[in-house]
């Protein structure tokens, strides 16, 4: 389970850490953030999915980054899974209003849960992933036989972002899918239909 965020730098939230329980509910005024929170998550998701150039390119970096590049020179941010552990990231501008990784980096500590037989109870674990580079490593080292990056790996595999803003007569709701399109729920609610139907 998602237990903490940390934001720093992101679209209008300047600085925040945000513990999560099971069930959380947001509200608030319109303009306090409460989209570009849920945001984060699309973000967190093309770091992982080795999209960010991409994802930055398309909605522009200086629009991330809090008030825009003269005020911000850097997206940071942090998820930590069942308080122990977590997977932190810093974005910095390049050219072409995109962002690039800066460093990335895993955190464990197994003295509350898991125990992994070669480290020491009570330890914690820095690992960098990479410097300077377009695109995550992190989908590739959970790839590798290591216990910390398949674990925080398969945490992020786990986590869907369900966003059914979009209800105009065009939006993916609204649009006719298969009906046996009922494995999982996507994103955009595309095949609710489906998803009910085969409730």
């Amino acid at each position: 389970m998602i237990n903490k965020l940390r934001i720093k730098g992101f679209k209008s939230i300047n600085q925040a850490e945000v513990e999560l329980k099971s069930i959380n509910v947001f509200i608030g005024a319109n303009g306090v953030g409460k989209s570009n929170f849920m945001l984060f998550f699309h973000l967190l998701n093309n770091i992982y999915e080795k999209r960010l150039e991409y994802y930055s390119m398309i909605k522009g970096a200086d629009k991330l980054l809090h008030f825009g590049p003269k005020n911000t020179d850097n997206i940071e941010g942090g998820i930590e899974f069942n308080h122990e552990k977590e997977y932190k990231f810093s974005l910095v501008p390049i050219d072409e209003n995109k962002l690039n990784i800066k460093s990335e980096l895993v955190s464990y500590n197994d003295s509350i849960v898991d125990k992994v037989d070669y480290f020491e109870k009570g330890m914690s674990i820095d690992n960098f992933l990479g410097a300077s580079d377009k695109e995550s490593l992190l989908k590739e080292k959970g790839m590798e036989n290591s216990p910390i990056y398949s674990c925080i790996k398969n945490y992020f595999e786990d986590f869907k972002i369900y966003h059914f803003h979009d209800t105009t007569n065009n939006a993916s709701i609204r649009t006719p899918c298969s009906i046996n399109n009922n494995v999982r729920l996507m994103g955009d609610g595309g095949n609710i239909a489906a998803i009910l139907y085969y409730l």
